[in-house]
């Protein structure tokens, strides 16, 4: 996984697919002890291995098609799709084309509730 982008104020850059994605990747966009937001592509065919996101996370299918599995289901998404899932969530991808997704975390806070910006 590269270097976190954390510092506020500072643009990162999610940058799209190339024509050869070949390994599945991580790239840390955003790292505070409340949130994180990772870049995750997943090549055609390429599989994530179960994950368990310590908070809620948010799914936001940017490029490409994955099949994600959580919550005893299978999601097929595609660009511009959002899948929630809840806290303590495992989850799985299975690339179907070249895909690029946004993965947000939002971690816990003491006593299990969570406050959204606005919230």
């Amino acid at each position: 996984m590269t270097q976190p982008t954390s510092i506020a104020g500072q643009s990162a850059f999610v940058r799209p697919l190339t024509t050869a994605e070949e390994q599945s990747r991580q790239i840390a966009l955003v790292k505070t002890p409340h949130v994180k937001v990772i870049q995750l592509l997943v090549p055609a065919g390429r599989d994530v291995p179960t994950h368990q996101a310590q908070g809620e996370l948010i799914v936001h299918c940017l490029e490409g098609r994955v099949s994600l599995f959580a919550l005893g289901n299978t999601y097929d998404l595609t660009p511009g799709q959002l899948l929630h899932l809840s806290i303590d969530e495992p989850f799985s991808f299975r690339g179907i084309d070249n895909a690029s997704v946004l993965l947000t975390l939002i971690a816990a806070k003491a006593g299990g509730r969570i406050e959204l910006i606005g919230g």
